[in-house]
C-alpha cells in the first residue's frame, strides 16, 4: 500500500506540481520507512537544496531522518538549513569524508566558518584515519587552510617526510609575504615623506595682491575690507564670498554659517573687559568663530572649485522667480 501511496504522492509533487506542506511532509515521511535511501535522495535533490524548491518542514524531516537513520538525507537537510558545521560533524560521524569535504565549502561568504569545517575534516583524517598522506592533499583543495592549521593533529612519532614540502611551501609563503609587507611599508614610508613635503610647502605658500586688483564679485578694489585670496589666484571680498557661497548651501549648513556670523558680529573688538584675562578669552573666541566660518566660506573656491561644477544643471532664473521675469519682458 505504501508503494501506490509514494507513486500517488510522487506524481502530486512531480507532475501537478502541488506545493502543500502536509503532502510533501507524508512523502518524505514515507520515504523514511523504506529500506533503500535513495528515492529520499533524489527527493531532497529536486526540492531540498534550492530554498525556493522547498515546500517541506525541514526540522519534522530532520528528526525523521534521525529517527530512521538516514544519515546522509540529514546531512542534505542541515544543508538546506545553512547548519554547515552540523553537516559536517553528521558526515564524518559516518566515515564519509569526501561528503564533509563537498560541505565544508559550501560557505561562499564565510572564510572562518569554512576554515573551521576543514580543520574538522582534516583533524578527521589524520586522528580517525590515519592517513597523514590525505591530509596533505587537503592543502591543496582548500586555499583556506595552512600547514600550520593540522600540525597540531599530526601524532608526535610522525616524521617530518610526510610533511616537508608542505612547511616548505609555508614558509615560502611567510617569506613572501613579508617581502610585500616591506614594499608596502615602503610605499607608506615615501608617502608620508611626500605629505610631509607638501604640508611644508603649503605652509611656505604665499601670494601677493596689487592695490588695483577687484574682487571677482562685486569688481570694487580688494583692498577696501576684509577678504579672501584662494591659491587659484581669485580674490574675493568676505562679504561678497559669503553672498555667493550661502546660496549653495543646504538649511543645516545655512542656519549653522548665520549663527556664527551673528555671534561674531555680537562680539565687539574694543568692547571694555573687567581683566586682561578676561579679554584674551574674548580674543580666543572670536578667532575660532573666524576659524569656523572660514572652513565653511573658505573651504573651496566658489568660481573653480566643486560648487562650480554641480551649478553646471541649475537654471540661471529660479523657477519660482521665472514668470516674473518674463512678464517684465513683455
Amino acid at each position: 500500500m505504501n508503494v501506490y501511496a509514494v507513486d500517488y504522492l510522487e506524481y502530486c509533487v512531480d507532475k501537478l506540481q502541488v506545493k502543500e506542506e502536509a503532502i510533501h511532509n507524508y512523502l518524505i515521511s514515507l520515504y523514511c520507512k523504506m529500506d533503500d535511501e535513495q528515492p529520499l535522495l533524489k527527493y531532497l535533490n529536486r526540492h531540498g537544496m534550492d530554498e525556493k524548491d522547498v515546500y517541506y518542514d525541514k526540522k519534522y524531516a530532520l528528526r525523521l531522518c534521525s529517527e530512521n537513520k538516514k544519515h546522509i538525507a540529514a546531512v542534505k537537510i542541515y544543508s538546506a538549513m545553512e547548519l554547515y558545521e552540523e553537516a559536517v560533524d553528521l558526515a564524518l560521524k559516518e566515515a564519509d569524508t569526501d561528503t564533509a569535504k563537498l560541505y565544508a565549502e559550501k560557505p561562499e561568504h564565510d572564510d572562518v566558518l569554512k576554515k573551521k569545517l576543514w580543520c574538522k575534516v582534516a583533524r578527521h583524517v589524520v586522528e580517525s584515519e590515519k592517513d597523514i598522506a590525505r591530509a596533505m592533499e587537503l592543502l591543496k583543495e582548500c586555499s583556506l587552510l595552512k600547514i600550520e592549521d593540522i600540525l597540531r593533529f599530526f601524532p608526535d612519532f610522525a616524521t617530518i617526510d610526510h610533511f616537508k614540502d608542505a612547511i616548505c611551501d609555508s614558509l615560502q609563503d611567510y617569506n613572501q609575504h613579508i617581502e610585500d609587507l616591506k614594499c608596502a611599508m615602503q610605499e607608506a614610508t615615501d608617502s608620508a615623506e611626500v605629505v610631509r613635503a607638501e604640508i611644508h610647502d603649503i605652509r611656505n605658500r604665499y601670494g601677493t595682491v596689487a592695490a588695483q586688483d577687484k574682487c571677482d564679485v562685486c569688481s570694487y578694489p580688494l583692498v577696501t575690507r576684509s577678504f579672501y585670496y584662494f591659491p587659484c589666484s581669485h580674490v574675493f571680498h568676505s562679504d561678497c564670498l559669503i553672498a555667493e557661497v550661502i546660496k549653495h548651501f543646504k538649511d543645516k549648513q545655512r542656519m549653522k554659517l548665520e549663527d556664527y556670523l551673528s555671534q561674531l558680529s555680537s562680539m565687539s573688538v574694543g568692547a571694555t573687559v573687567g581683566s586682561g584675562t578676561s579679554l584674551s578669552t574674548s580674543q580666543q573666541s572670536r578667532e575660532q568663530l573666524q576659524e569656523r566660518i572660514d572652513d565653511l566660506v573658505a573651504a573651496e573656491c566658489v568660481l573653480c572649485g566643486d560648487i562650480m561644477i554641480r551649478s553646471l544643471d541649475q537654471p540661471f532664473i529660479p523657477s519660482d522667480e521665472f514668470q516674473q521675469v518674463l512678464e517684465s519682458w513683455r
